[in-house]
């Protein structure tokens, strides 16, 4: 569906940093193909929010909640359970908190 153009990506600079490092010290061979995929046309770079985001996200993930807040995405998608709890608990109409379990889910749901 992303490469049909229905779906677009928005990472916040902070995580493509995190996944940055992550590849060249643990997977060097991969920074090329990351690069690749970090040039595809469906996927936005979002700086990141001056916003301070919510207090009662954790204070390493608060830029990004932020971030996905202040971009207004339809869904933020994450695997981690703690920061999913988190900001299920926020009450936010939008962004809609998912795991990529119910991502996958809502999409194979969909018209």
């Amino acid at each position: 569906m992303h490469e049909a153009g229905l779906i677009t990506i928005y990472l916040s600079q902070r995580v493509i940093d995190e996944i940055a490092l992550v590849v060249v010290n643990k997977l060097p061979t991969a920074v090329g193909r990351l690069w690749k995929i970090l040039q595809s046309p469906g996927l936005v770079i979002l700086a990141d929010s001056s916003e301070s985001g919510p207090l009662t996200v954790n204070e390493q993930d608060r830029p990004i909640v932020a971030t996905a807040i202040d971009a207004n995405i339809e869904y933020f998608v994450t695997g981690d359970r703690t920061l999913l709890t988190e900001c299920r608990r926020l009450g936010l109409d939008q962004p809609q908190f998912v795991s990529p379990r119910e991502l996958l889910d809502l999409i194979e749901a969909s018209p």
